[in-house]
């Protein structure tokens, strides 16, 4: 089991989870792992997604978590590029409602699987699929960093005009990437920045998550 988190705990004064919480996590994270071991021989996904043992991941979840839980409503939290749910698939967010978009249809398979008889939602498609209405947590991290500043822009129009968004994460990043977005000057104006965690390790750099909120 990597400790590596916690090495970073350490470099981070702007956490939401203890030590303790990472440790447990990351035992968690050792079963998941056998799981998506067996997933893969079928499934022949990359090997970066055995393992959900990742720090934003955790405090991606544990954010949601704290917000939701004072709604007056059962939240819908959509993440687009879901991956395998390393976000919407934390335990503590089971008793919410989720929906995970993904445009690798294997990938899709195998979290139908792997979150078999949890509330979460699977549907092959990314930004221009989503015709949700009232989102309160929408998440896309690591693969906007592909798209092109002003390609995302034109996205964003769209994509708030067809849903009710509150909280919009993200993730903004530093280093070996093919675009670095400034999401404060892509998004739409009633969006502005409310929260900000890490930052976080990347590839080369640093990751910031940050949450905007609808005004």
């Amino acid at each position: 089991m990597v400790d590596y988190q916690c090495n970073l705990y350490e470099r981070n004064n702007m956490r939401l989870l203890s030590r303790e919480e990472y440790k447990r996590r990351l035992a968690e994270d050792d079963k998941s792992r056998e799981r998506r071991l067996e997933l893969q021989k079928r499934y022949h996904f990359p090997d970066w997604h055995l393992s959900v043992a990742n720090d934003y991941s955790f405090e991606i979840a544990d954010y949601i978590y704290n917000i939701a839980c004072d709604m007056d409503h059962v939240p819908t939290i959509v993440e687009c590029g879901c991956g395998l749910c390393n976000i919407i698939g934390d335990k503590k967010l089971d008793e919410f409602f989720r929906i995970g978009f993904d445009i690798n249809e294997t990938l899709l398979n195998a979290e139908r699987e792997l979150y078999e008889g949890k509330s979460i939602s699977f549907v092959k498609g990314s930004f221009g699929d989503i015709g949700c209405g009232r989102i309160d947590f929408l998440i896309s991290v690591n693969f906007p960093h592909e798209i092109p500043t002003d390609s995302l822009k034109k996205i964003y129009s769209s994509l708030f005009k067809r849903n009710q968004i509150t909280y919009y994460i993200v993730d903004e990043v530093t280093g070996n990437y093919p675009y670095h977005h400034n999401y404060s000057s892509i998004l739409p104006d009633e969006y502005r920045l409310y929260e900000s965690i890490g930052p976080f390790g990347s590839d080369g750099g640093e990751r910031n998550i940050r949450i905007f909120k609808h005004l």
